[in-house]
């Protein structure tokens, strides 16, 4: 008999909590699909006890995985790897699960960095699989166990840069059969970049004016400055040669206004918490790919000054030596 298909999603948070909350309330009887959580601490005590509640598009799903682990250890082999993990976590969870890792794992990531597969590709099998991953999605962990898909639509958008058509087809209706808008693309680069050259500005506004997202449209200083960091990561992005698809300043400006009041970035709650957070991803990035290019980046440098600055407790000794 066949076993299971296996699925783990590491990390149980905004969107962790939203895929794996979907996969695992969709497949829960299933005897063919089998989805693991992998969650510490006070979230994996409240979704043992009464499993993850899911609160999206006006209802709420209670969500059990079949099964929940905090050690990637102890995971079984794996056909499927979901990275919801923070960047800054990322190395140590797939160091801990190698062992279910084959050359028959597909690895999806979600994480807010561009060329990041590079960076996991040591890490993993050279015969697994790695589709790169952009998730748009307002969302966050309410409280231990509690999940709200906050505004507007979910869409994940994962694959290559060319090539393996049929197994991210096969997924991607795994996954669309959970209720997750997930398409496969060939050119993932360029929406990984799409994506970037809109949240790192925001991150880096929000976090510094302490205001959430469609703030940042309220107030000249606020625009201005994500404009000037706009242009400064597009400059960037033109010189690698990006096919930025039709994506303008204008077109960013208004995506910022249809998010509902009170929506932040993950990168300004993590500040506004004390915890850490992906300084090195949104802005260290941002620095490095400028100096390996000869470009200036001016209002990213101030930014990086002025972010530490105001939180020196949590960005003085960053995770990241590209945020120097």
């Amino acid at each position: 008999m066949r076993r299971p298909y296996r699925i783990a999603v590491a990390g149980i948070g905004g969107v962790g909590g939203y895929l794996g909350g979907k996969l695992a309330a969709h497949y829960q009887y299933s005897e063919s699909v089998h989805v693991s959580f992998i969650c510490r601490g006070e979230q994996a005590l409240a979704i043992r006890e009464r499993g993850l509640l899911l609160w999206t598009e006006g209802e709420m799903l209670r969500c059990v995985p079949h099964d929940l682990v905090s050690d990637p250890g102890t995971l079984a082999p794996l056909d499927l790897l979901i990275l919801c993990t923070k960047t800054f976590d990322t190395h140590a969870l797939l160091r801990a699960c190698a062992h279910a890792i084959s050359s028959e794992t597909v690895v999806l990531t979600t994480q807010n960095a561009v060329e990041f597969k590079a960076a996991l590709a040591p890490l993993i099998r050279r015969e697994a699989t790695i589709f790169e991953g952009a998730m748009y999605i307002a969302a966050g962990k309410v409280e231990p166990g509690v999940v709200r898909h906050l505004s507007g639509p979910a869409q994940y958008y994962f694959g290559t840069n060319g090539g393996d058509t049929e197994r991210g087809g096969a997924i991607s209706l795994l996954l669309s059969k959970a209720g997750i808008k997930a398409e496969f693309t060939e050119k993932i680069r360029s929406v990984l970049w799409q994506k970037f050259l809109f949240l790192s500005p925001a991150a880096v506004v929000t976090g510094l004016k302490g205001i959430c997202i469609p703030e940042i449209l309220q107030t000249v200083e606020s625009k201005a400055l994500y404009t000037s960091l706009f242009l400064e990561i597009r400059q960037i992005v033109e010189q690698k040669g990006v096919d930025l698809q039709g994506v303008t300043l204008q077109k960013q400006l208004e995506l910022l206004g249809r998010f509902a009041e009170g929506v932040k970035t993950s990168f300004q709650t993590d500040l506004e918490r004390n915890n850490k957070s992906e300084v090195g991803t949104l802005v260290g990035d941002v620095l490095a790919a400028a100096a390996d290019l000869g470009l200036s980046v001016p209002n990213y440098t101030q930014a990086l000054k002025s972010l530490r600055k105001k939180y020196p407790l949590i960005l003085n000794n960053q995770h990241s030596k590209k945020a120097t």
